[in-house]
């Protein structure tokens, strides 16, 4: 990860899953756009696609994903492939990328470093309750797959511990 300041605090962060792309864009800690893009059929060519105009319309400086390729990851070897895609396509527009452990995510949100995907949702529902609290997907149960929508909710964390991560460096 690259610490150097940087200009502009425009943060494009993303959570890839089964479903889609998850994807928030935080400015200053505030959440200025935020989604979940379904693809289908050719579903990593669709992925980059649609980030691709996200990138455009909304020229971040910065680009942060959780690290598929970090030891601690069991992403599928399709999002590790969506990953460097999508990295390549921000390089590519010139735009600093993040590759976040999430540990580390989980460390700025958590005291012990330790917290559910739930728990983590809801802590980002209940600081964005008028964007995000109608959205907040239901408690998963054991026998549940995870909710479409809880890919929104790993790039706001994403984003907002990149953030957190970046003053530290700076102090």
């Amino acid at each position: 990860m690259n610490n150097k300041p940087f200009k502009n605090s425009l943060i494009f962060a993303i959570a890839p899953s089964f479903w889609g792309v998850g994807f928030a864009v935080v400015e200053n800690g505030t959440l200025v756009d935020w989604g979940m893009k379904a693809t289908k059929g050719d579903k990593n060519s669709a992925a980059v696609a649609q980030m691709e105009k996200l990138i455009a319309q909304y020229r971040p400086s910065v680009f942060v994903m959780e690290d598929v390729h970090g030891q601690d990851s069991l992403r599928s070897e399709r999002i590790r492939s969506l990953a460097k895609r999508l990295c390549a396509l921000a390089e590519q527009a010139k735009i600093k990328t993040a590759a976040m452990p999430r540990r580390e995510i989980r460390k700025i949100f958590f005291a012990d470093g330790r917290g559910s995907k739930d728990a983590l949702a809801a802590m980002i529902g209940e600081r964005f309750s008028e964007e995000l609290g109608r959205i907040l997907p239901p408690k998963r149960k054991a026998w549940m797959n995870e909710h479409f929508r809880m890919p929104v909710f790993e790039a706001v964390a994403s984003a907002l511990a990149f953030e957190s991560f970046r003053r530290q460096q700076l102090l």
